[in-house]
């Protein structure tokens, strides 16, 4: 309900009488006004975690040559779990490595490509609950803060 008041005060703003949006003025009323609220700080610090987690710890990273802490927490995390990913996921050209070679890759890499206290709290997760993790996530439903 809130939605459609919005909707028609909205239309108050561009037309001389009320009325109700037609179906592509709300979708862009609600999509515009989402994207100005919700999505402006939840996609907007999503995105930037995308964006720069391929930055390495050591400033030689890419697209901005971040160091350090300069590198948003959840990219320097999410850069550990996308280097898991693939590593450990099978391609066209080569079978994935198993959990314990990947981990091995992820702490020798420690200081130069990921933050070490991350790498640090990822090599204390249990190898069982990491291979547990990645055969729950193939199923439908799956959500990871709930498994570990």
């Amino acid at each position: 309900m809130a939605r459609l008041t919005s909707a028609v005060a909205a239309s108050l703003e561009r037309d001389s009488e009320p009325r109700l949006l037609s179906n592509v003025e709300f979708s862009d009323q609600r999509v515009g006004g989402l994207a100005d609220d919700v999505a402006s700080v939840f996609l907007r610090e999503a995105a930037e975690i995308v964006y720069a987690h391929q930055e390495k710890f050591d400033g030689t990273g890419y697209p901005r040559g971040l160091k350090g802490e300069e590198i948003p927490l959840g990219a320097r995390i999410f850069a550990i779990a996308d280097a898991l990913d693939a590593m450990t996921s099978d391609r066209p050209y080569r079978k994935g490595s198993s959990i314990g070679i990947a981990r091995a890759e992820v702490a020798c890499c420690s200081g130069t490509q990921f933050d070490p206290a991350i790498v640090q709290v990822f090599l204390n997760i249990p190898e069982a609950a990491l291979l547990a993790l990645r055969d729950q996530s193939t199923k439908p439903g799956f959500a990871a803060f709930r498994t570990l």
